[in-house]
């Protein structure tokens, strides 16, 4: 793997983990009404970013990234992005399952609002167990022999893909759902603080 595609890849993952930790961490803050969870997300993911950008400062012409003097200094802040990323993905997916969850109970009388929930809190629940899954054993991999780029490089390749997919994925799946039942689902406008109030 060349140098500069190494190093624009991490750059890249940097920035579209943190957009997309972003995104749902302001889904789950306008669904919630409560901003502890979605603060917890926002700095673990702009500690990426910076770990990211530490992680690509390297002078390409100079610095090869898999000699014995990249990995003394970048294997910890590469380990350390990869495994916030994975606690990001799983607070991420814990946290809007548990507002479906809740969501759930406060729409009882609406049968295809509850097929719709069941189907964005199943997408979520897999979306989140898949990525932290990929992250864990990208992790695992790379600690174990980080010289092995045949070991690591390919789950590393493919990660910023993952993520645009599987956010692309529950982005269209609301609009998928909603139009099989007839119904405009935008998490925004579901009121999911408690009914019975």
């Amino acid at each position: 793997m060349p140098n500069s595609t190494f190093i624009a890849t991490m750059s890249i993952s940097g920035v579209l983990f943190f957009l997309v930790h972003g995104f749902f961490a302001t889904r789950i803050f306008l669904l919630t009404k409560k901003w502890p969870v979605p603060a917890a997300i926002m700095t673990m993911s702009s500690v990426m970013l910076g770990l990211s950008a530490y992680t690509s400062l390297v002078d390409i012409s100079n610095v090869d990234p898999f000699s014995d003097h990249y990995f003394r200094k970048k294997k910890l802040p590469i380990a350390f992005f990869h495994g916030f990323a994975a606690i990001t993905d799983l607070i991420v997916s814990i946290s809007l399952s548990s507002a479906l969850l809740i969501s759930k109970s406060n729409i009882i009388s609406n049968g295809q609002m509850l097929q719709v929930l069941r189907r964005l809190l199943l997408a979520s629940v897999t979306r989140g167990i898949l990525l932290a899954t990929i992250q864990i054993c990208h992790l695992v991999m790379f600690i174990l022999n980080p010289r092995d780029i045949f070991l690591w490089a390919p789950i590393h390749m493919i990660l910023d893909q993952i993520y645009a997919i599987t956010t692309l994925m529950i982005l269209n799946s609301r609009t998928f759902y909603g139009d099989r039942v007839g119904l405009v689902v935008e998490m925004s406008q579901i009121d999911f603080s408690s009914s019975t109030e």
